[in-house]
């Protein structure tokens, strides 16, 4: 029998959120306002507030925030967390000047008491903004503030599906990703249906398709009376009843996902009830997601220039162990957050002959014309290497819309810069590595040299 979650738990004495990356500093908090009956419980993220906001929602009376934190600083970090609370916010940064100041009152802070405003100065504000507190519930939730806070968007993913699970109990739980026809499951919890992570449906045969294009709703118990889902062919495939379904947009990028729950039978729960609840849950999971989809591209700029120190000589391109760096620090990316990356290998015709025939000088300005055609032609986000002798090769990531006009681009450069090669290009999906998708690209790559060596008449070996 599925029971309703209990509702929001707050303690006698009021509990502070205090979003501080500085642990001198969260610890001078805690011995200003621990004496006076505050509980203070600290995170040293964006990331890991919201988390908290997520998973013990009703238990903060207030938020107490520094505008300089790792993940994300200045106006960002207070815009963030009101969007985040329906609390009284208090800034407390480092010297505030006057504008700076009113400008967070205009945006909503409650209260700016600067770090040096002196002793009891956040006190007096805290117990300020507690003036219209509303009478108390019960206990503080077990643990609030000693669990360590998600490093990133999968432990938050995860953390979500099984908070959610506890109190809203499903057949499954998912967090998924839309990868263009694919639906790929990057995280599920429950028992009820055969779904596991990096399980992979079609996205138009799911509700979730139907419902962030306003065909149905994102709530149901009676999934079999609704035509819109009924006649969708998951409903056949999973048996389901009851269906949630929220999506995760990021503005400015689109739709990424859905955190979906289905259970073949009428839940007991009010989910009508909870509806609001439940999308402020996929609100706050979205924003987590968007902080470290932001974190992980400047990371990915990081990689690139790392990956780009190691040459190779003749070409100036990175080199193999470049190559099999970018590979396997793409490979943790795609799996994170289900994304897409295309291959692309790349062997000289006719290098071993030009160096018989005409010398090593015409074949290393062969090598050097081939990597300059390669680097002429791909993004910023992608990088070409020399990986071999006469070996090439691209890793594209995220993957093109369509793979196959790289491979144009490509052969149209080698043209003009008078080189022949043999070009194989492969995409991951979404139950392969990227050493599978390597495998396939070299497949299609030899396939070809073979087959233009038989119409040539010559052995394939270059």
């Amino acid at each position: 029998m599925q029971t309703a979650p209990s509702p929001p738990v707050r303690s006698a004495d009021p509990v502070v959120l205090l979003v501080e990356d500085d642990p001198a500093h969260q610890v001078l908090v805690a011995a200003e306002l621990e004496p006076a009956g505050v509980h203070v419980a600290p995170v040293d993220t964006m990331f890991g507030a919201l988390e908290m906001l997520a998973l013990q929602r009703g238990a903060f009376d207030v938020v107490v925030v520094d505008l300089g934190l790792p993940d994300i600083d200045g106006m960002n970090s207070l815009e963030t967390i009101l969007q985040a609370v329906g609390v009284p916010v208090i800034v407390h940064s480092g010297s505030v000047e006057p504008e700076l100041a009113e400008r967070a009152r205009r945006i909503g802070a409650a209260s700016v008491v600067p770090k040096d405003a002196g002793p009891d100065a956040l006190l007096a504000a805290v117990e300020e903004v507690l003036g219209d507190r509303p009478a108390p519930l019960l206990g503080v939730p077990a643990g609030m503030g000693t669990e360590p806070v998600a490093a990133d968007f999968e432990e938050a993913a995860r953390r979500t599906l099984e908070f959610l699970q506890a109190h809203v109990p499903m057949g499954a739980w998912m967090v998924t990703r839309v990868v263009g026809e694919d639906w790929v499951v990057l995280d599920a919890v429950g028992q009820g249906y055969d779904v596991a992570p990096n399980s992979v449906l079609r996205w138009s045969d799911s509700f979730c398709s139907r419902m962030v294009e306003g065909e149905g709703p994102n709530v149901t118990t009676a999934a079999s009376e609704l035509p819109v889902y009924r006649q969708a062919p998951v409903f056949d495939q999973l048996d389901i009843e009851t269906y949630v379904g929220l999506p995760l947009a990021i503005e400015g990028e689109g739709l990424f996902g859905t955190l979906c729950g289905i259970d073949p039978e009428r839940s007991t729960v009010p989910l009508d009830t909870l509806e609001p609840f439940l999308l402020h849950i996929a609100d706050l999971l979205t924003t987590a997601l968007a902080l470290d989809l932001e974190r992980d591209r400047l990371q990915r700029r990081l990689d690139l220039a790392k990956v780009a120190s190691r040459t190779d000589a003749l070409t100036g391109l990175p080199n193999r162990r470049a190559f099999d760096l970018l590979l396997k620090l793409e490979e943790a990316r795609c799996r994170r957050f289900g994304s897409s990356a295309t291959i692309l290998v790349m062997d000289l015709d006719g290098l071993k002959v030009r160096n018989d025939t005409e010398g090593h000088a015409a074949g290393d300005g062969y090598l050097r014309a081939a990597g300059a055609a390669l680097s002429s032609v791909v993004r910023a986000s992608d990088m070409a290497f020399r990986i071999g002798g006469d070996e090439f090769a691209v890793i594209a990531a995220p993957a093109p819309a369509v793979p196959e006009t790289l491979v144009s681009r490509v052969n149209k450069a080698l043209a003009t810069g008078g080189v022949e090669a043999s070009v194989g290009i492969a995409t991951r999906r979404p139950d392969e590595s990227l050493d599978d998708v390597l495998s396939r690209a070299d497949e299609r790559m030899y396939d070809l040299k073979r087959r233009r060596s038989t119409r040539e008449g010559h052995s394939p070996a270059g």
